[in-house]
């Protein structure tokens, strides 16, 4: 197997017009915060004096008053920027010595309220930290807030999304923390500041682990999942090339088993390619603006065929025949059996045999028989049946001077004008009768297409004449009296 990766397709116009789509905020601006009691009101609450972030590729350290009358600011242009699955350390302080709850919510699914219902996420919380108990680390330096720090989801999309944080406390000068605020809600007493949060997360392909349970029409292609995929984009061909366009077959599932209802048949000694993209985003619209990884490509072929023998049958008697089959590539063995009914092929197996011929004895006579062959082949395990109907001749056969031979026969007979020829059992559809005199001069011929064939005798003198049908498994003679 081999992992075929276009880094052209990096740079290709769908690409670069996904990525930049997805550099800028989305979705809806963010519910607003509502206070009773507003920090311009200064004895009888508090405010954010300070909020800082370290450990990422930029950090916010904002010191501020308060805010307005609303007691909420957003802080736009004041941002930082981290990548997926990294650690953010932030510190707070506030303006009253007051045991305080303070909480932080980052909109990762941009759904404008810090929730994740209805939002495009795997899982997980937009709160980032319980509403821990603050004191001021100015005033009490003992006491430093709680939950310093948070972890980025790794599912959360490349771009920017908006932060809170907002402290709350129940009253002036409160002995507990209050607990129970909400990122939007009314609260009596506290603040609330919002700010820029950059999530570096690019696309990235995933990464084809394995190629299993191949045989000569199966496959299973599996992957290791990006935590940021909204879905994969895949196709099979029998090109390398990466595919040029979009839309082709999605899956949310970290793997693709063949055949499928979009592949319901894989052939046999077959190169096939994988092709597989992750779908980060799927957000903007229409599909030419979503955001894709490059397409890598994962290749297998398929097991050798192991095809179905070709059967003839010939010296078919009343109860026996020969079986004749062509030789089968990668086979190594064959197996047969015999039937009285059509489309049942035995469920067990029948007679191996290393031949490409077999004689059939003991057979019904004057009775139709089915003959099943399959491959036997190394490593795919075997072909289908192939069934074979044929007809024994008739147990008894009447002398020649009545008309009647093995599985031919003749009316009336003796004729005048004309004579019907019937063929017996079964028959090859090459079968044709020939006419001739005593001395084998040929006065007639005719194909037999059904199973009797009328043969004019007008013009011919009186007297005895050969009637041969023969065809591809049998040749009989009777002869005709001429009134």
């Amino acid at each position: 197997m081999k992992l075929h990766i276009n880094l052209s397709s990096i740079l290709s116009p769908v690409f670069f017009i996904a990525f930049h789509a997805a550099s800028a905020q989305f979705g809806p601006p963010p519910c607003v915060p509502v206070y009773g009691n507003s920090c311009t009101n200064s004895a009888n609450t508090t405010w954010i004096t300070n909020f800082k972030t370290t450990g990422g590729i930029i950090n916010i350290n904002n010191s501020s008053a308060c805010s307005d009358a609303s007691s909420y600011k957003y802080y736009q242009g004041i941002s930082c920027k981290y990548n997926a699955g990294s650690t953010v350390s932030w510190d707070a302080t506030q303006s009253k010595p007051w045991s305080t709850g303070l909480a932080i919510y980052v909109d990762w699914n941009d759904d404008g309220i810090f929730t994740l219902t209805g939002g495009n996420v795997p899982g997980g919380t937009e709160k980032m930290t319980a509403n821990a108990t603050f004191f001021n680390n100015v005033t009490n330096p003992a006491n430093a807030p709680a939950g310093r720090s948070f972890v980025v989801p790794e599912w959360a999309k490349q771009g920017i999304h908006r932060m809170r944080v907002r402290i709350q406390a129940s009253g002036v000068n409160p002995t507990l923390p209050a607990v129970n605020g909400t990122p939007c809600g009314l609260i009596n007493n506290g603040e609330a500041e919002d700010y820029d949060f950059e999530v570096v997360n690019p696309c990235t392909a995933p990464g084809v682990t394995s190629v299993s349970g191949v045989s000569d029409h199966e496959a299973t292609v599996s992957w290791s999942a990006r935590p940021n995929a909204d879905m994969y984009e895949w196709l099979l061909d029998n090109s390398p090339a990466d595919p040029t366009s979009f839309g082709y077959y999605y899956t949310t599932k970290p793997s693709v088993s063949f055949p499928d209802a979009n592949y319901p048949q894989l052939q046999c000694h077959t190169q096939y390619y994988f092709h597989l993209r992750t779908v980060c985003d799927t957000r903007p619209t229409p599909a030419s603006n979503w955001v894709y990884s490059p397409w890598i490509t994962e290749t297998f072929t398929t097991d050798e065929c192991c095809y179905m023998p070709v059967v003839t049958m010939s010296q078919v008697a009343p109860t026996s025949a020969v079986a004749s089959w062509s030789a089968v590539p990668s086979n190594y063995a064959y197996e047969y059996a015999l039937g009285s009914q059509p489309n049942n092929p035995p469920l067990t197996g029948g007679t191996v045999t290393n031949y490409t011929s077999v004689l059939l004895q003991g057979l019904p006579c004057n009775a139709k028989s089915y003959l099943y062959v399959r491959s036997l082949c190394s490593p795919t395990p075997q072909s289908g049946w192939t069934e074979t109907p044929f007809f024994t001749l008739p147990c008894t056969s009447v002398d020649n001077l009545n008309g009647i031979a093995g599985g031919i026969e003749a009316y009336p007979n003796p004729a005048k004008d004309a004579v019907t020829i019937k063929v017996n059992g079964w028959k090859n559809s090459d079968g044709h009768v020939v006419v001739t005199d005593l001395s084998g001069k040929v006065l007639h011929t005719a194909l037999v297409s059904a199973d009797r064939v009328n043969i004019p005798l007008v013009g011919l003198a009186p007297g005895i004449y050969l009637v041969k049908y023969a065809d591809a498994v049998r040749t009989e003679i009777i002869r005709i009296n001429k009134q």
